[in-house]
Formats: structure tokens, C-alpha cells, sequence
């Protein structure tokens, strides 16, 4: 690799004026050329440094008819000579007004007074057109024109006017004022001038005076950290140092027919960002001419030129080059980037390089709107590059992030404006890319409710491809994601792929656009389609990110990139490395018939099956039965949950389960308390009819009373109980879009201002309950986006719970997004939204393709289901951080073949796991050998089949059958995986064990002990099982051989059994000592059971020396109190028989189980004799473990005896109280 390779980053080579962004992998260029246009040069893999990308330029060629050259305001003036010095005719006022002023120099006369002559010609012009020129004349003008400082009351009312106008004044950094006009430079009226109906002055020159132009000068760069920068367009405006004459941004010098320089007056640029690079003007000619201001800086900075000097070998219009941005109306005719309509009506607006800088880091406006973040400066580096308009000094920043350990480039656009009026925004693209093949291909996720983000590809062909969203979301319809692939169709491999993601929930568009030329433009943004911005004076626009992603290696590459971006700089920092709970959704168990008692019912036998949370769905609020009311009423229904929501998630958590909650913040119905108190909160157009979805109405987010109120209702209830998680749902898309908060002019802002308003909503309430998952939704999967995930780390990926249907979409869901974000339930069957039936392996595969959870009632399922739902819930969370933060390969497409497979594989390649279903198959047709990516080239791999079936053909009738033992569809190495994992199993056991032995006092640790004991047996047992099947594959199969693998698992598996046995041996004083502990409390029972027997005897020899009436009284009393006693000692009796039971049933299990691990150690004796030394380890082994079973049965032995003699004198006892209760009441009757 060369020097310079690999570095990233963002350069400028200010002599060919190309800009390199460099990624880890990728490298984006593109250049200004010498129209001051940004023109496209390169996407993709890393060049060479020394390489001049300039030559790209020479694909370029002239065509016919193409718009090509301008004619400048000064050649029409018939000012030749001026042609590089004025670009329009109100920097021509201006110049006027300068040299006018400026003639002390005998050679500057004859130049003057032609400039003098042109500008009298130009006024006599506007003089016909009706301009009220005369109020541009006053001396306070001319005297700011040139930078004077002069203190008169005309001065200081002026001040006053502009403050008044909408400008403020800022204390400098020296402690001055800084004054803050609209427009710098611009002479300012002495008099009102004529004005419209909206209050804008008429006249041509007075609309286009302006703060001065950018001119054909050098710039340059320059460090510096005490340079304090123009604050972003969200904080303050721009102001000038009252130690500068004048304020500007370019201050070139150029000398014409051997006179002195002629300096161009314009805005400075000095930027706060610590660290950045800042673009100044490079200061030539005499230093005596500057001001004293100007000198001080020129020292300052010792920048090289930028070369303004003939670099395109020939003009060639708009319309044929590849750029990074463009206009409407001045030559190029493809879709534009932007799109103005100023006050006259007019739409041109050309834009072209002003200035750039370079930042460390990502900066940011302080808005809600969703981004990709950096934790640290060093992970990134901004590019920001500033065009401007020459004549109306409106400013579009075009600002490119680099992540530098990623393959993407994040770009967003900002317009400011800095005209002299308000102007109307009609269109704004966040990206827009050109490129140059001869084939292109299209990749873009579409379908709608219950089947969202299906993969689509095509060839596109000369013409407009467009797909968008109007609904007011990114929509089920259509995924705001595009991948473009050139030469042939993408696949997993290759080619290379240029993908957009837009970081946006609203209204989208992705357009591609095939140009006569072959050329290929690609527009993402907010979609024009009934959009419209009025963008005040000083105010800015800022648009949605675009994710540009590169990969070399095909669709494959491009979603791991996309993956880990996501992951780690997209989604709430709080939750990147924090799994989902596994949880049940009461949703599909009960719909809307949830109550307290259901609830609880389904959270208790969830937690049988190890379920970590359950969250209320729709249902519980207001007077919610159906979905026809309540929306917007966030109050608990109290007929339904009396002990309301706290009552309700104190009692589960009591179950050892977290809880969480349903919610539609946005939405409201017609029968609602709230619609009630506020009609107009809904969006809707008060003169007409109102349509509904789902009977509701959207409430209109675009207001601030409205977002509060939303805010209010639900901070109340996230802190009036312990709530772990919110599920935020959005059931229906915007129809009505109107407002009646916003002016007639403004209802072209009400969609982007709805989605503006649902992430401050949300903003505010995740940063008020940081320790809330929020999860997502809208009607399923119809807002599944990037600018979601900001705020919720995972999203609900569809209605459709169906493991087929799921197949499709979450195999497509992954081109873009990450596992980790996608919702994924097993549901019930058969299944709610298609009908279809499938095993419950099938949907468990699915499910934790995903992040698992339940969509189902466990109160129906059998002993068997929640054995099986346990099982998984336990393979799960073993395999959960292998399955959310790996790298995900994808190795059959549903869109392509008849099954679904991918692997997860972890980023050392130490480990991975591979999921794979069935979509169709044909009887007879077999699967084709699915072949594993990811995995390191020189590493061994052991397989293991983690969930067998249940199903199997019988192969003399043919018909499929549930089978009694589990069914694995491969052979005996899959099974040696399971068998290291028995080996590791006892191993821990083992370890568990010995910790116990060593722990006093050790009689308390016998339940533990016996329960390891018990693990070891079953696995021991199993371990011989899977020998069993290995050596029956072996001799099924000719010349299939031991491996080694195989023989290593099984020396292993005798190591551990020895140890094992060893802590057996150890275990049994502990064993003895706490059956001697429970043969002393029986015994102590007992005893107490005879005493209170010999207490009734006694209480039955009462005095006589009593009253008859007394004597009833006291034998009634009696009576009761022996009822009372005897039937205490039925119930101790009957627990003392259930006790013996249980010891019984455990000393039979324990020899049953010694039994067992004979026949194993027979097994392994049988298996390993080959093995010379281990055979004779195994035989002591062996031997030991048959001491260790005589005396386990001789134990039994005495045990028995033992029993046998408190059973008889248990006996005699209970015969005793019998006879001496019948004794009683026999006397009772005499």
C-alpha cells in the first residue's frame, strides 16, 4: 500500500481543486471545476494519492443543442474588461458606489468613470421600469458601502430599523457589539420604499441588491483554533468585528491593464469549530490598501492558492457532467437537487462553490432530527462545502461525513437563506449522485400490510424510476433504501453495490434517473409531492441524512457495513449492547378482552417457560373494547384493572417478570374524551368530510399544545408504575394533511412538520425514562426505518406472524437492517393472518432470526409444547449475543429458491450458527448442499445440530409421523458436537460439585448435591446414547472410520466420568449425613404426634364436680377441640406418608440411577477397549463404581429396614389414637 493509502479522512489538492473522502475501504471524489460546479468524480475502491482523479473528467464530450457558456453582465454592459470583477448588476451599484468614492488615484480616474458611466446607464434603465433609485444616494449608505465608521443619529436610527427588522447585536469576543444586519453591504434606505401587498419592496434592483459576490479569486486554508467560526444556522447569524471596515468572506486582487488591484467586498467566514479547517481568502497585492483589520489577518495565515486558473480542456454544458449537485433552469435538465421560488416568481437559482472546511468529528444542528452519531471526534471527519447563489446570496451547505471504520459516507444538505425576503422551498434532495455505465440495476424493498420489504430488482432503462411514500410514513409500500449495482443484477457476492438509506420516517423519494447519454442520476429525499417550505430571512432548512454504503462484494458486504453502523452509531447508545427480553404480547392470547385476573393468568404460566417479560397490548385504557374509542384517552379502564396499572405490574414483577405496555400516541378516536375537548387537534380540513382509518383520526403533531399534552399524558404514566417497556404503535397513515395551526402558505410544511414533532415526542420521553426499551410499529412493519431506530433500537417487523410470510420479510428487512432491530414472535397456529400451519420448530427458527418473544396463550399449551417453548427459551439466550452482534451472512434467498437459510458468524470466527427452513418441496426432491460463508479458511469447525424434529416419513407406509425421540437430519458429526457439549456440561457440574463438597457446614448443600448427581447421571446416559448412534452410523456406513474428533470426545468423556465418580465417593457422607438429619425430624414428628395424642386422652378425664350446664358447655368444647386436633393429626399423618413416599421415590431413582451409571461405565468399557491404558482406567473405574454401588445398596439396605420399622410404629400409634378417640365418644354416648 503507498503512503497516504488507508489513511481516512477528507483532503483537498487545492492545484486540481479535488476533494478526497476517504473511508477504511472506500474513497468518494469529486472536484470543482471551473464553472465553480461540483462535479462527480469517483466512488469506490481506495486510488492512489499521487493519482490525478481530473482525468475522469475526460469521458465528458460536448453535446449538441446542450446549454453550453454563459454571457455576463458585464459584456452586455459592453464592459469587457470587467468581466472577471462584476457577476450582476447590483454588484455593479455597488462597485459604483465604491470608486465613486474612491478617485484620489489619477490612474484609477479613466476606470472610474467608465464604471460611473455604466452604473448612471444601468440606473437610467431601472429609471423606466419604475425603481426608486434616488434613496440609494444617502452619505450613511456610501459611508457603510465602503466600511466607514461614522456616528450620526441617521446611524444609529438605522440600527434601530434593522433590530427592529428581525436582526440582534451579540457582544464580540473583545467585549464589543457586533451588529447583525440581513445584508452586509447592501446600501440601506434613507426613506421607505414602495412596497407590495405582501409587504416585499417591487423593483428589480432593490430584490437583487446583495452582501457582494463570490469572484473568480484564489482561497485558501487555513488551522487555526483561536479562529471563532460563523455559529450554525440554528444559534446566531453571522456578524463583523467592528475592528474590519468591512466584512467579507473573499477579498481577492487582480490587476487589469497594468492598474491597481480592484477588491471585491464580501462576508468573512471565520468558523468556532475547535480544530477545523477554515477556508480564508488568500490575500495578494499591497498591504497598504488593506485595512489595518485585513493586515492583522493576512499575517495571520500563510495559506497556498487555490488554482482558479483554465483546468477543463473544454466547456461542456451541465447536462452532460456527472455532479454532486444541481439546480433547475440553467442547463441541466435532469432532476434537480433543489428547487426555489423566490417572491417575482422566478426559480433560478445557481449554485456554486463559494468556500469549504474541514471538521473533526460530526457536527450537528440541535434538532430532533434522527442521525448517525460518533462517540468520538476521532471516529469521523466532516466535510462542509458552501455553494452560493451570485445574485440573491441564498447558501446551500452540502455537508459529508466520513466514517472512518465503516464503508459509508453520511450526507445531509442546508439551505440558508440569505436573500433579502422570504423565499419558498419546492423541493430538496438529501443526495444526489451521478453515475456513468453502460447497464444499471435497481434494488428496492416494496409490498404493503402483512408482506412489507420484499426484494425487487430491475434493469433500468432510459427514463424516470421512481417509488415513494405520501402517507405520511416511510410506509409498508415502499422502504426509503435504493441499492444501485452496474453490469449486472446484484447478488450476495457481487458486483459492487451504491446504496442509499434514508434517515428519515416521513414522506420520501428515491428516484434513478437514465439521461439520454446513459448517465445514471440517483435523487433521495423528502418527497416534493405536496411539499413546500417558506423559508424566512436568516432562517435554514436542514434535510434528512442520507447513508451512501459502498461494497465491493455485492449485497452481501453492503447490509454487514450497514449492520455495525446501525448498530453501534445509529441506535440509543443505552441499548447497543443490551439484548431484548424474551416476551409474550397479550395481543394475540386475548385482543381486547385483557382484564387483571387474564393478565396475570398468562404472565404465571409464562414464567414457567423462563419468559422474561409480558407487555399489555391494546385494550386497557379509557373505555377500550374495540378499536372504535379511547385513542388519546391514556387512562387506566378501572372496570378492567381495578388495582390499575401499578397494581397490576407490582403482582408481576412478584412472578419474576418484567412488564410492559401498548401505546398509540399519535392517534385519536372520534369517540374519545379527548376529540371531544379538542376537534381541531386532529388533522383535517374543518369545511369537509374527515376520513378515518381504523375509525380514528391523526392527531396533528405539528403543534406544540398537542406534542405537550402527548408528552404530559405520557410521562404520567411511564412513572406512575414500574414500566420496562413501551411498544409505540401508529395504525393508521395521514389522509386530510391540513392544519389549522399554520398559515394558508405553510400547509405544504404540515407532513415533515407531523414527523418533525413525533421524534421531539419521542426525544423527550426516552430521554426522560433513559431505562425504557421503546419498541416501534406501525400497523407492523409500516414505519421500519433508520429514522426509527434513533430512537428505538428495534421495531416490529410485521402483523404477519406466519413463519413463511416471515421468511420473505425478514429476509429482506436484512438487506438494510440489523437482526437486532427486528421484532420476531412465534405465534400461534393456525396462524392468525394466513391460516397456515407450521411446527413449532419452524416458527421457533423465525422467531430468533429476530429478537424472540410469543405471540400466544400458554394457558393452552400442553405439557409437551412447554417443555419444548422452555428448550428454546434456553437455546436462545445461549446463542442471543451470537445472533444480534455478529456478522450475517445470507445463503438462500426465499426469492430465489424454495428454502431460507442464514448464518451468524462472531466476529473473532470463533463460532457461528446457521438457520434454515423450508419454504416448499416438491416429495422426492432433495435440498441442495448449502455452502457456509464467513468462516475463517484455516480454522476446523465441529457442527452441531441444535434442534432436532419431531417428525419423521415411515418409510414402509410413507407417511409422515411424530416420532417418541428426536430427529436430526444429519449424521454422527453433527452429533459429536452435542457430545462436547455433554463433556463440558459435567466438567461444570463437576467444578459445582467440589465448591459444594468444601462449603460448611455440607449437609445443608444435599438437595444441590443430589440434583448435580442427577445432572450427571442424564448426561452420562446420553453420552453412551450418542456413542451408541455413533457406532451404528460407523457400521451402516463401509469404510467410514473413527474420527478423531470422535475419539477425543470419548477419552474426554471417560476423563470427566472418573472425576465425577471421585466426587461421588465424596458426596456420600454428605448424602448419609442428611438422610440421618431427616430421619431425626420424622422421629421428632412423631414424638410430637404422641404427645398431642396423649394430650386428647387426657383432656377426656374431665372433673364431674361441675354444673350439668357447665359439664355440655365444657364436653361441647371438647369436642370441637378434638375435632380440631384430630383432623391436624389426619393431615400430619397423611404428610408423613407423602414424605416416605418421596424418600422412597428418591432411594429408588438414586439406584436406579447407580444402575445407569454402571451401564454406562460398561458401555464406555465395551466402546474404549481398543484403547489399551484407558481400557484398564475405565476397568478401575469400573470396579470403583460397583464398590460405590454395594455400598449404595447395602445404604438402601439399612434405609429400607429403617422404614420399615417407623412405618410399623407409625402404625401402632395411629391405632392407638383411634381407639382411645372411639373410647371417648363411646363414653360420651353412655
Amino acid at each position: 500500500m503507498r503512503d497516504g493509502e488507508g489513511r481516512p479522512g477528507v483532503t483537498f489538492n487545492p492545484a486540481t481543486r479535488v476533494f478526497r473522502l476517504q473511508t477504511k475501504t472506500v474513497l468518494y471524489a469529486f472536484r470543482v471545476d471551473d464553472n465553480r460546479n461540483l462535479e462527480h468524480l469517483w466512488w469506490g475502491g481506495i486510488l492512489p494519492e499521487e493519482d490525478d482523479l481530473s482525468y475522469l473528467t475526460l469521458a465528458n464530450a460536448v453535446t449538441l443543442f446542450d446549454p453550453v457558456g454563459e454571457v455576463t453582465v458585464a459584456k452586455i454592459l459592453g464592459l469587457h474588461e470587467l468581466e472577471n470583477v462584476i457577476n450582476n448588476e447590483s454588484e455593479l451599484q455597488e462597485k459604483w458606489k465604491i470608486y465613486t468614492r474612491a478617485k484620489d488615484n489619477v490612474e484609477d480616474q479613466l476606470r472610474s468613470r467608465r464604471l460611473e458611466n455604466a452604473s448612471w446607464r444601468l440606473w437610467t434603465r431601472e429609471r423606466f421600469r419604475g425603481g426608486d433609485l434616488n434613496r440609494d444616494l444617502g452619505e450613511n449608505v456610501l459611508m457603510d458601502a465602503l466600511g466607514e465608521d461614522k456616528n450620526s443619529p441617521d446611524d444609529a436610527s438605522s440600527r434601530k430599523e434593522s433590530q427592529a427588522d428581525g436582526t440582534h447585536t451579540e457582544p464580540s469576543s473583545t467585549g464589543s457589539a457586533i451588529s447583525q444586519t440581513p445584508n452586509r453591504g447592501q446600501a440601506q434606505p434613507q426613506r421607505k420604499s414602495q412596497q407590495d401587498e405582501n409587504g416585499e419592496t417591487s423593483g428589480s434592483l432593490q430584490r437583487h441588491q446583495s452582501q457582494g459576490v463570490t469572484s473568480a479569486s484564489t482561497t485558501a486554508q487555513m488551522r487555526s483554533p483561536e479562529l471563532q467560526g460563523r455559529a450554525r444556522e440554528f444559534g446566531t447569524n453571522r456578524g463583523r468585528s467592528p475592528g474590519m471596515h468591512a466584512t467579507f468572506a473573499d477579498v481577492p486582487s487582480r490587476v487589469i491593464d497594468g492598474t491597481h488591484s480592484v477588491m471585491d467586498l464580501h462576508a468573512l467566514d471565520i468558523r468556532a469549530t475547535q480544530g477545523s479547517v477554515v477556508n480564508l481568502p488568500a490575500l495578494e497585492g499591497d498591504m497598504d490598501s488593506l485595512t489595518d483589520g485585513m493586515a492583522d489577518m493576512a499575517k495571520m495565515t500563510s495559506m497556498p492558492n487555490i488554482n482558479w486558473g483554465k483546468l477543463d480542456p473544454e466547456a461542456i454544458g451541465k447536462n452532460t457532467k456527472l455532479l454532486e449537485f444541481s439546480d433547475k433552469g440553467t442547463g441541466d435538465y435532469r432532476e434537480p437537487s433543489i428547487r426555489i421560488r423566490y417572491a417575482d416568481g422566478s426559480h433560478i437559482s445557481p449554485m456554486r462553490y463559494k468556500s469549504h472546511r474541514i471538521v473533526t468529528g460530526k457536527p450537528f444542528p440541535n434538532l430532533q432530527m434522527p442521525h448517525v452519531c460518533v462517540d468520538d471526534p476521532s471516529q469521523a471527519t466532516t466535510l462542509i462545502v458552501e455553494l452560493e447563489d451570485s445574485v440573491t446570496k441564498l447558501l446551500v451547505e452540502i455537508i459529508y461525513t466520513v466514517m472512518h471504520e465503516y464503508s459509508s459516507i453520511i450526507r445531509r444538505v442546508s439551505v440558508i437563506n440569505r436573500t433579502n425576503a422570504k423565499l419558498k422551498i419546492e423541493s430538496i434532495m438529501s443526495a444526489t449522485v451521478d453515475f456513468d455505465a453502460d447497464k444499471y440495476y435497481a434494488t428496492q424493498l416494496s409490498g404493503g400490510w402483512a408482506r412489507e420489504r420484499q426484494v425487487v430488482s430491475r434493469e433500468l432503462n432510459d427514463g424516470t424510476t421512481q417509488f415513494k411514500s405520501s402517507r405520511g410514513t416511510s410506509s409498508h409500500q415502499f422502504n426509503p433504501f435504493l441499492a444501485i449495482s452496474t453490469k449486472r443484477p446484484p447478488s450476495e457476492h457481487g458486483p459492487s453495490v451504491f446504496a442509499f438509506t434514508l434517515v428519515y420516517s416521513g414522506n420520501f423519494s428515491a428516484m434513478a434517473e437514465v439521461s439520454e447519454n446513459r448517465r445514471l442520476r440517483v435523487n433521495m429525499g423528502i418527497n416534493p409531492e405536496d411539499f413546500s417550505w417558506i423559508l424566512e430571512r436568516h432562517d435554514a432548512f436542514h434535510c434528512p441524512e442520507v447513508i451512501m454504503t459502498y461494497s465491493a462484494c455485492g449485497l452481501g458486504d453492503m447490509s454487514r457495513d450497514l449492520h455495525r453502523l446501525m448498530r453501534m452509531q445509529l441506535m440509543p447508545k443505552r441499548w447497543r449492547e443490551e439484548l431484548c427480553p424474551i416476551l409474550i404480547n397479550t395481543w394475540e392470547a386475548q385482543y381486547f378482552n385483557v382484564n387483571h385476573e387474564n393478565v396475570i393468568e398468562l404472565a404465571r404460566e409464562a414464567s414457567k417457560a423462563d419468559i422474561e417479560m409480558i407487555v399489555l397490548d391494546d385494550g386497557w385504557f379509557g373505555e377500550r373494547n374495540d378499536a372504535s374509542s379511547s385513542l388519546g384517552d391514556w387512562y387506566v379502564n378501572k372496570a378492567k384493572f381495578p388495582f390499575g396499572i401499578e397494581g397490576l405490574a407490582r403482582e408481576i414483577e412478584a412472578l419474576g417478570m418484567k412488564f410492559g405496555i401498548w401505546l398509540e400516541p399519535e392517534m385519536v378516536n372520534y369517540d374519545s374524551q379527548l376529540h371531544r375537548n379538542h376537534p381541531d387537534w386532529s388533522l383535517h380540513v374543518p369545511t369537509r368530510h374527515r376520513t378515518t382509518g381504523r375509525n380514528q383520526f391523526v392527531l396533528d403533531f405539528s403543534r406544540k399544545d398537542v406534542r405537550e399534552y402527548i408528552f404530559q399524558q405520557l410521562y404520567e404514566l411511564l412513572r406512575s408504575a414500574p414500566i420496562s417497556y413501551v411498544k409505540w404503535d401508529m395504525n393508521r397513515h395521514l389522509t386530510e394533511v391540513f392544519s389549522q395551526h399554520l398559515a394558508p402558505d405553510r400547509q405544504g410544511e404540515v407532513a415533515h412538520r407531523f414527523i418533525m414533532g413525533v421524534y421531539e415526542v419521542l426525544g423527550r420521553i426516552t430521554t426522560a425514562f433513559p431505562d425504557i426499551l421503546f419498541e416501534t410499529c406501525s400497523g407492523g412493519g409500516g414505519r421500519f426505518d433508520a429514522g426509527m431506530l434513533y430512537y428505538s433500537p428495534q421495531i416490529w417487523t410485521s402483523d404477519n406472524t406466519d413463519a413463511v410470510s416471515r421468511a420473505f420479510i425478514q429476509y429482506g428487512t436484512s438487506l438494510v437492517y440489523p437482526v437486532r432491530s427486528m421484532g420476531a414472535h412465534i405465534s400461534t397456529v393456525p396462524n392468525h393472518q394466513t391460516y397456515r400451519m407450521a411446527t413449532l420448530k419452524t416458527r421457533t427458527i423465525m422467531a430468533m432470526m429476530g429478537t424472540f418473544g410469543f405471540e400466544m396463550d400458554p394457558r393452552h399449551w400442553t405439557e409437551e409444547e412447554m417443555l419444548e417453548v422452555r428448550a428454546s427459551v434456553s437455546m436462545y439466550k445461549r446463542f442471543a449475543k451470537l445472533i444480534n452482534y455478529s456478522d450475517l451472512f445470507r445463503l438462500w434467498s426465499p426469492f430465489d429458491s424454495d428454502s431460507m437459510a442464514w448464518m451468524h458468524v462472531a466476529a473473532d470466527k470463533q463460532e457461528a450458527i446457521v438457520f434454515a427452513v423450508n419454504i416448499r418441496r416438491e416429495v422426492g426432491r432433495l435440498n441442495p448442499l448449502l455452502q457456509l460463508g464467513g468462516l475463517a479458511p484455516n480454522m476446523m469447525y465441529s457442527v452441531e445440530e441444535l434442534l432436532p424434529g419431531t417428525l419423521a416419513r415411515n418409510m414402509q407406509t410413507g407417511t409422515i409421523e411424530k416420532t417418541a425421540q428426536a430427529v436430526y437430519q444429519y449424521g454422527r458429526v453433527l452429533a459429536a458436537l452435542e457430545l462436547r457439549e455433554l463433556v463440558r456440561g459435567i466438567e461444570e457440574t463437576n467444578e459445582q460439585l467440589a465448591r459444594a463438597i468444601q462449603q460448611e457446614p455440607a449437609a445443608q448443600h444435599a438437595a444441590f448435591v443430589r440434583d448435580a448427581l442427577r445432572r450427571n447421571e442424564a448426561a452420562a446416559t446420553r453420552g453412551a446414547q450418542l456413542l451408541r448412534e455413533s457406532k451404528a452410523s460407523k457400521a451402516s456406513r463401509s469404510g467410514v472410520s473413527e474420527s478423531q474428533l470422535e475419539r477425543k470426545l470419548k477419552a474426554d468423556l471417560a476423563a470427566v466420568l472418573d472425576d465425577f465418580f471421585s466426587l461421588a465417593k465424596q458426596c456420600e457422607p454428605i448424602l448419609l449425613a442428611n438422610q440421618v438429619a431427616l430421619e431425626q425430624e420424622e422421629e421428632r414428628r412423631q414424638r410430637g404426634s404422641n404427645d398431642a395424642a396423649s394430650q386428647a386422652s387426657l383432656t377426656t378425664r374431665a372433673p364431674q364436680a361441675k354444673t350439668p350446664l357447665l359439664l355440655a358447655q365444657q364436653q361441647q368444647q371438647q369436642q370441637q377441640s378434638q375435632g380440631t386436633k384430630y383432623a391436624a393429626l389426619e393431615r400430619e399423618a397423611q404428610t408423613n406418608f407423602e414424605v416416605i413416599e418421596e424418600r422412597d421415590a428418591e432411594m429408588r431413582h438414586i439406584q436406579n440411577s447407580l444402575l445407569d451409571i454402571r451401564e454406562v461405565m460398561q458401555e464406555l468399557h465395551v466402546l474404549t477397549q481398543e484403547q489399551g491404558k484407558q481400557v484398564d482406567q475405565v476397568a478401575l473405574d469400573i470396579e470403583s463404581a460397583g464398590e460405590y454401588v454395594t455400598k449404595g445398596e447395602r445404604h438402601l439396605e439399612q434405609a429400607h429396614a429403617k422404614r420399615q420399622r417407623r412405618r410399623k410404629c407409625f402404625c401402632c400409634t395411629l391405632v392407638i389414637v383411634v381407639l382411645v378417640i372411639s373410647i371417648y365418644l363411646l363414653l360420651m354416648l353412655l
